[in-house]
């Protein structure tokens, strides 16, 4: 169930989990129906599967909750609005074919011969805020995730009117374009990239003397008490980060304690390693 940012409005929705997209998206239909107002607005380049070009384009940010009917906790999440998330998939999934997944509550009805649409796409930014870490394999067939909404299946599954497996693969891949526009805003920021610039590295006949003399105040050379020489990295001046980073930060975090679930004592090297450098002053906490 997907409401707005005040709960007045609700629709039930079909979530697409995707941890190789590094964000979520809902649909347009999806935004009218809630009257989802945009945050804030961003820029895409999309590159489609079977194409030599990638196109622009700007999409709006909204803001929703997603709830599991019947259970009054919410998950907020943050996702850009596009038109099509994907076609429409099967629904249909035998599950009495599987005998792990016998006794579980799914968040979807599988009794249902449905080609349903994607509302929505969860992707590595708010995948572990639904995910849990517990899962149940078998030798065949899909596994089970479970999810604050219940469980859900990923993998492949047997489809029954076919004569055989059948895999639906619908793929968005981002990537250099053989063909591109000299004035596009990615272009540009890969080649100021890639410049010897932009890593410190030019020739000294190439830079205005004054600029020289700045950087040898700004960056000295110096030794300190135990005859250790130090330099200050070279900072590009009227240049302010455009994000702390925290996202990706709690994502790597959640995903590294996912994987460690079954390692406690690698994850107590882990821990002990973070207090030893606090204790030696080479990180430091942050206040909130």
């Amino acid at each position: 169930m997907a409401l707005d940012e005040t709960g007045e409005r609700s629709i039930p929705v079909r979530i697409l989990f995707d941890t190789e997209s590094q964000q979520s998206y809902v649909t347009e239909n999806l935004c009218n129906k809630l009257r989802l107002k945009p945050v804030k607005r961003e820029k895409l380049s999309l590159n489609t599967f079977g194409e030599n070009r990638y196109k622009t384009q700007k999409c709006d940010r909204v803001n929703l909750q997603l709830q599991k009917p019947g259970i009054s906790e919410t998950v907020d999440i943050s996702a850009l609005k596009f038109p099509v998330i994907c076609s429409a998939l099967p629904s249909k999934v035998t599950i009495h074919d599987y005998s792990h997944l016998h006794d579980l509550e799914f968040a979807e009805n599988f009794d249902n011969d449905v080609h349903d649409t994607i509302d929505v796409l969860i992707g590595s930014d708010h995948y572990w805020d639904i995910i849990t870490s517990k899962g149940i394999r078998a030798d065949t067939g899909p596994t089970a995730v479970n999810s604050k909404f219940g469980w859900v299946l990923s993998g492949p599954v047997i489809d029954s009117s076919s004569s055989g497996n059948s895999v639906a693969s619908y793929l968005c891949i981002s990537g250099a374009p053989r063909t591109i526009e000299s004035n596009d805003e990615i272009v540009s920021v890969l080649r100021r990239f890639w410049e010897t610039d932009s890593i410190g590295i030019q020739n000294d006949q190439d830079v205005p003397e004054e600029k020289l003399m700045k950087n040898k105040i700004v960056n000295p050379v110096f030794k300190d008490d135990e005859n250790h020489y130090e330099v200050s990295l070279p900072w590009k001046e009227d240049y302010l980060p455009s994000s702390n980073n925290h996202r990706l930060c709690e994502t790597r975090l959640k995903t590294l304690h996912y994987k460690l679930k079954n390692e406690s004592s690698l994850l107590s090297d882990y821990h002990q390693i973070i207090k030893d450098q606090e204790l030696k002053g080479v990180i430091e906490r942050v206040n909130q």
